[in-house]
């Protein structure tokens, strides 16, 4: 069964509403995708998310951003993205991977779905059209992010000579990626996932030099002041001064 669904803005609450943290789920993670990956902000235009919904799973493609994602439920019924990375082959994404395809699905569901923004509830294939949302940074996740990103530093005892660049992290973003620069090349960028406004505190993804998987467009993100917070020299960090 196809569905399709037209991603809005939220509209305002009103004091006594709850909050609906999840209603831009998608939106919010394609509108960092398109600032972190994207090679240029042409990709802001309606995406089409087509992919399958499986025992708790989620896996999509969003084109023409050539984005996959794959997101699950957590015990809570709670959807988190759990990666985003551009697509290898047209058809990456398209399906869910996991064993309980080789076998029928529970007739009942251990968790039920709840805030998952966009995304479907009903297994099964589905389609979604969905525009990314670009929103202003956000100072509390933005300090969090740098926090946690320091204190994994300091616990991996990193004594290279490198500057590490801490990014402005907008409420809905799933990841915040630090750039780490040696002798002024950039050296490997930190991906940390952040749970419903909770940044971990270590990276759940490294991309490098030397495995030649850096996000494309990293050396105009790092010409660009609007995407940065502030930079950790490494005489800071020997100083004690972070």
């Amino acid at each position: 069964m196809t569905i399709l669904i037209s991603a809005l803005a939220a509209l305002p609450l009103r004091p006594d509403d709850p909050p609906k943290t999840a209603a831009t789920l998608v939106a919010d993670a394609l509108g960092w995708y398109s600032t972190w990956f994207g090679l240029d902000q042409t990709t802001l235009k309606p995406q089409t998310c087509r992919g399958e919904f499986r025992a708790e799973l989620y896996s999509f493609r969003c084109d023409p951003l050539g984005a996959v994602v794959f997101a699950n439920v957590e015990d809570s019924g709670r959807c988190l993205i759990g990666s985003m990375s551009p697509s290898a082959s047209p058809d990456a994404g398209l399906h869910v991977n996991t064993l309980s395809n080789l076998a029928p699905p529970p007739e009942t569901k251990a968790v039920q779905p709840r805030d998952c923004g966009e995304l479907p509830t009903a297994d099964g294939r589905f389609e979604i059209t969905v525009t990314p949302r670009l929103r202003g940074a956000d100072d509390h996740l933005t300090k969090a992010a740098r926090e946690a990103a320091l204190a994994y530093v300091k616990r991996a005892r990193d004594r290279r000579p490198c500057a590490i660049h801490f990014p402005r992290v907008r409420a809905g973003d799933p990841f915040a990626h630090v750039y780490t620069l040696c002798q002024g090349d950039l050296d490997n960028v930190m991906e940390f996932m952040i749970r419903h406004g909770q940044t971990d505190d270590f990276p759940h993804w490294v991309y490098d030099r030397p495995k030649k998987n850096l996000p494309p467009g990293a050396k105009r993100r790092l010409e660009d002041p609007e995407l940065w917070s502030g930079t950790s020299n490494p005489e800071q960090r020997r100083e004690g001064q972070e």
